[in-house]
């Protein structure tokens, strides 16, 4: 019979398959459950997560999510979907950003774009899974992640912090700043060795005190 619960890895991250036949309640019971078996197994780590299965509400997210932290020492970085061409590369590129631009990630998610005249104030880093579409702006005392398409305005280390960075599956800012450096995009893509964002993503950091973009490619991860 096969098990209405089960997880699977993918890199840097954790897949939870539901059966749809369960109500929440069992849900939480019994990932619980699993990952009170599996907390040995899983150790400290940071991860994205995936939910296969079933569609939940925000709450119920947050619910599963304050469910996985009391029965493990795993710590949910986002939720996210498993498309091959974007979280793998991605997450591994959030992993080394973290280690070696900004340290430890510790931030809020939303799910959901924002669209025209949306501004969002927030005073952790953030992962943002949608869209910031133009006219719409991110205020951040630490690092923004979009994982989508960033062509609104994006304010990272609001407060001075200059090892903060803004990264985006697709980059084509109106305006970035990056505590006190500024870069006007006019909502077009970096004009910049011919950058390819849908494919791989980008991320503004700054660098000889100006911001710069660096692309994000399997072969560039390799020296990650």
């Amino acid at each position: 019979m096969k098990e209405q619960v089960y997880i699977k890895s993918f890199p840097n991250g954790l897949s939870i398959h539901i059966d749809d036949s369960l109500s929440f309640d069992e849900i939480l019971s019994k990932v619980a459950e699993k990952f009170s078996a599996s907390r040995n197994f899983f150790g400290k780590v940071v991860m994205a997560l995936s939910i296969v299965g079933v569609s939940l509400t925000d709450e119920q997210e947050l619910a599963l999510i304050q469910t996985i932290s009391e029965h493990s020492d795993v710590k949910i970085r986002c939720i996210v979907d498993k498309d091959p061409d974007h979280n793998k590369v991605f997450a591994k590129t959030i992993e080394k950003l973290e280690r070696n631009i900004s340290g430890d990630f510790f931030g809020e998610f939303m799910r959901g774009s924002l669209v025209d005249q949306d501004v969002l104030e927030t005073e952790n880093s953030i992962v943002i899974l949608g869209d910031v579409e133009k006219g719409s702006t991110v205020y951040s005392e630490g690092s923004i992640i979009v994982l989508g398409s960033l062509s609104g305005k994006a304010y990272a280390g609001i407060h001075g912090d200059n090892h903060a960075f803004v990264a985006a599956l697709e980059m084509a800012p109106e305006k970035i700043k990056i505590g006190d450096f500024k870069y006007l995009g006019e909502g077009k893509a970096p004009k910049r060795k011919m950058f390819s964002s849908k494919k791989a993503g980008l991320v503004a950091r700054v660098e000889n005190e100006r911001i710069v973009f660096e692309q994000l490619t399997k072969d560039l991860l390799k020296g990650f």
